[in-house]
């Protein structure tokens, strides 16, 4: 969506077209994909009817809770005693970065649950999944729908978490930056080469 953006943007791209509502309606496709793959990702259902340990969900809130159990600690803790046998003081660093990674996610978590905009922007999120993308013959539609600044933010939250979660649980630093360089600039490609063959068709 982004790289679509940058390049319509651009002078030589930033005209009336009649294919204007193709780009639309493409753009909205995408929209709609990321909304849903977020939707899942901050998933969780009531604890009272579902505990959280017995969701299989592949969710920020069901690791998250996972993550405050101190049993689920110690376990991680131990096992990343073991990441780095060719090192002296490998056990104690190992284990040093696995509690460090877990409690920068859980800081995370806190950091964003409580805030004031990414609780309105989930609850935006929410609503318009089980209102349209799930449920779509509601009568009631969502009025407040999920904004492009919306799916920024929790997008932004769920790599900066999901970064965090992989170095505790693996070992790894899963930093995402590098493959989204490498995949906007394939994007750029597409779009530059479609909105080009889009203009000349046009004429």
């Amino acid at each position: 969506m982004h790289a679509a953006n940058d390049v319509i943007s651009e002078d030589r791209f930033n005209r009336p077209c009649s294919f204007g509502d193709t780009f639309n309606v493409t753009q909205n496709s995408l929209a709609l994909n990321v909304a849903l793959a977020l939707a899942r990702l901050f998933d969780v259902s009531d604890p009272a009817r579902h505990p959280v340990e017995q969701q299989d969900k592949a969710s920020i809130p069901v690791l998250a809770h996972l993550f405050r159990r101190q049993d689920v600690q110690e376990t991680l803790a131990a096992n990343a005693r073991e990441w780095h046998p060719q090192l002296t003081d490998g056990a104690k660093l190992g284990e040093a970065s696995c509690r460090e990674a877990s409690s920068k996610a859980l800081a995370l978590c806190e950091m964003y649950v409580n805030s004031p905009s990414h609780q309105k922007a989930q609850s935006r999120l929410r609503s318009f999944r089980t209102g349209r993308l799930a449920h779509h013959l509601f009568d009631d539609q969502p009025t407040d729908l999920p904004r492009f600044d919306d799916l920024d933010a929790l997008a932004d939250f769920a790599g900066e978490f999901v970064r965090a979660a992989v170095l505790a649980v693996e070992g790894h630093d899963r930093d995402l930056g590098h493959e989204e360089e490498i995949k906007w600039k394939m994007d750029k490609t597409f779009w530059e080469v479609a909105l080009s063959t889009a203009l000349a068709a046009d004429q």
